[in-house]
């Protein structure tokens, strides 16, 4: 009968080479099979899709407003706290995708304003092949009961057309947002809102940059004349920078 000697060191030698093996080539698999799928599931969201994920956050001015302090920036020039959330529901008979998102001013972050608690639909368009997302704004019509539930998108979920009305003031405007280079630039189509300080009708302009780190927010009250009597500190945008839990 042949005699076979048991190396360990050979076999140890061999079980080695068998494992990285395998590892060398589970990393092929993971580059060349996983990564392109992943890639193809990216492109083939619609672009409403992929700007409500990116939106998905919650995100806030106090570093700027922070800045804003240590470099002595003029009062009239300075930002004040903003604090704001987005958050993906499920409600098939309003839309898909829904965002629904809060805003608060000068504060704790809960307790943001009941007018700016807002559901948010989002549709695909495109004009002479500009591709871009119209983002329509409407509120609860029972806006204290919701409330608590305002950040929590699976409790938010399964409302319809008949739980909601139209919003009221400046947070009626309608957004329209484009692809950029870094994210998507949004800008609300016109929208003219009863000014509370200059007690006239202005055209309410919005204009978003929206980024990976941060959403940066202007906003200015237009008269008929094209003056601007409200809004932003001049070329200074708000800088609301995203939060990582």
């Amino acid at each position: 009968m042949p005699y076979f000697r048991c190396d360990r060191n050979r076999l140890k030698d061999a079980a080695m080479k068998t494992a990285w093996t395998f590892i060398a080539i589970s990393c092929l698999y993971f580059t060349f099979a996983v990564a392109p799928r992943d890639a193809l599931a990216e492109q083939t969201l619609s672009l409403s899709h992929r700007l409500a994920h990116m939106l998905v956050g919650e995100y806030d001015s106090v570093r700027q407003m922070q800045e804003d302090k240590e470099n002595n920036v003029p009062k009239d020039m300075s930002h004040a706290r903003i604090n704001r959330s987005f958050v993906i529901t499920d409600a098939p008979a309003v839309g898909d995708p829904v965002v629904v998102s809060t805003t608060a001013y000068a504060g704790n972050p809960w307790h943001f304003d009941s007018g700016e608690f807002l559901v948010w639909t989002l549709t695909d368009e495109t004009t002479e092949d500009v591709k871009s997302v119209v983002m329509s704004p409407r509120r609860f019509k029972d806006q204290e009961r919701r409330m608590p539930f305002a950040r929590d998108g699976e409790k938010l979920g399964g409302f319809t057309d008949d739980d909601l009305e139209t919003a009221v003031s400046g947070a009626n405007c309608v957004l329209v947002w484009t692809p950029s280079e870094d994210g998507f630039s949004g800008r609300s189509q016109p929208c003219y809102v009863m000014s509370t300080t200059k007690n006239k009708m202005l055209n309410w302009v919005w204009q978003y940059e929206l980024t990976d780190d941060a959403l940066w927010i202007s906003f200015a009250g237009i008269d008929e004349n094209g003056n601007v009597l409200d809004g932003t500190p001049k070329d200074s945008p708000y800088r609301l920078d995203r939060r990582v839990n």
